[in-house]
């Protein structure tokens, strides 16, 4: 494919990116390698910048900005890939994106995030500048993605000659102070820790010292202490623990109205796993499976580290653990919450019994194409690729051909949605897609 510049977008890592028309006319971003041949360290800038290119293209998540096409044996080495409508820092100084709409942006950024640290990748330079926003080809909102993978450490790599002077150069105001330091230092908290930063672009009312933890008031300032504490050991064990945490900002109230349900919801509020016994999680269990509307209050305040003690009593929570999934199978949720409830569900699904995580998979399913949350239907679709278990798929088909035509609908909108295909998943399910779907 030959490609016509039409003008200049930007810089990025070691390279710049044009704007660029296929032969149909279609514009696309295309990144070429630019470096001064004469630099003691251009082997090594131009070995990064290839790395870069290979390393997101492997990449299929919707938050992980795509490679449509690369020439790297070129002299520059380039790189092809969809044009944003803008980045997260033109849109923040636009006011596009605010203090009352961030957060679908952040839950963008977490999915993003979680996609590469699940492949022992960090960023490293996350920053608005490099968060992009795109059209969604469905008709739903814009989402963002993450790009310029040029300074990202992989675990393991051969890669690794970055000059002290380089390091200066990256340090900003959303660099973690380790990497700063040192860029071999990065690690999923040092993502965190940016992540942190952005956060208090939107919500913080203190102007943040470059490296400083982020001590504030308000709803999300222990989000972002937790974020960006000075001791790396004290900050978010990873983007799931962090997504869990904005649970305790919803906005939403639930009340209850019984004495049992108040009983509960006091108890799982204290957020105090070692106040769980065998008898109270039982309690829980049968208090859920009465499926009264105070159900829902004890639903929402059942966060990971709950939910990680109530699986220390494998029947109990297998009990709590089903009729979570109901609960995720036909509640509507807002388009954050999705992940988190996602999230909490997958807790239960990792440790339990079969049937647990085939219910699971069903609701997860139903919830992503209902609410078009695709790191939900990456949950799903991760769980029944290539590497699944038998058991699991087979009981999958064995759903499948209870109801069909409903199986079809969700599956080919997860398809779509996540510019997947049938083959994607275990052979065994795939066939039975394919005959049945298409």
């Amino acid at each position: 494919m030959s490609y016509k510049f039409v003008k200049p977008r930007g810089r990025g890592g070691f390279g710049i990116v044009n704007v660029v028309t296929d032969n149909a006319g279609t514009e696309w971003a295309q990144k070429i390698f630019n470096f001064d041949k004469t630099h003691p360290l251009y082997s090594n800038a131009l070995r990064r910048f290839k790395r870069e290119a290979k390393y997101q293209e492997s990449i299929a998540n919707k938050n992980i900005v795509p490679v449509i096409s690369r020439d790297l044996d070129t002299d520059p080495p380039s790189f092809v890939m969809p044009l944003a409508e803008a980045s997260l820092e033109e849109d923040m100084k636009n006011g596009i994106v605010n203090a009352s709409n961030f957060l679908d942006v952040i839950f963008d950024i977490m999915s993003g995030l979680e996609a590469i640290h699940i492949l022992g990748i960090f960023h490293r330079d996350l920053k608005p500048s490099n968060v992009l926003r795109f059209k969604d080809p469905s008709g739903g909102r814009d989402y963002y993605a993450l790009s310029d993978f040029g300074m990202m450490s992989v675990k393991e790599t051969s890669v690794t000659t970055i000059t002290e002077t380089q390091m200066r150069k990256l340090s900003d105001s959303y660099t973690a102070p380790e990497v700063a330091n040192s860029l071999k230092a990065a690690s999923v908290q040092s993502d965190i820790y940016s992540l942190g930063c952005i956060i208090h672009d939107f919500v913080g009312g203190n102007n943040r010292q470059m490296g400083h933890e982020i001590n504030e008031g308000g709803a999300y300032g222990g989000i972002m202490l937790s974020c960006t504490r000075g001791d790396v050991s004290k900050r978010f064990k990873s983007i799931a623990s962090m997504r869990d945490s904005f649970s305790d900002v919803d906005h939403v109230a639930y009340t209850t109205s019984t004495p049992i349900g108040q009983k509960l919801s006091e108890l799982l509020a204290q957020n105090d796993p070692l106040l769980l016994t065998e008898e109270t999680v039982g309690e829980i269990a049968d208090f859920l499976e009465r499926k009264t509307p105070d159900s829902v209050a004890v639903f929402h305040m059942m966060n990971i580290p709950l939910i990680e003690k109530m699986i220390t009593f494998p029947y109990q929570a297998r009990r709590i653990a089903l009729m979570y999934a109901t609960y995720v199978n036909h509640a509507s949720f807002d388009f954050a919450y999705c992940d988190i409830a996602a999230n909490r569900l997958k807790t239960f699904m990792d440790n339990l019994e079969i049937d647990v995580k085939v219910q699971g998979l069903l609701a997860l399913l139903k919830m992503g194409t209902r609410h078009n949350r695709w790191f939900v239907e990456g949950i799903f679709q991760r769980a029944l690729d290539h590497r699944a278990d038998q058991e699991l798929v087979q009981r999958m088909c064995i759903e499948f051909r209870i109801n069909e035509d409903e199986f079809c609908h969700y599956i080919k909108h997860l398809i779509h949605s996540l510019s997947t295909s049938v083959s994607s998943f275990n052979p065994k399910l795939a066939a039975l897609i394919q005959s049945k779907c298409y």
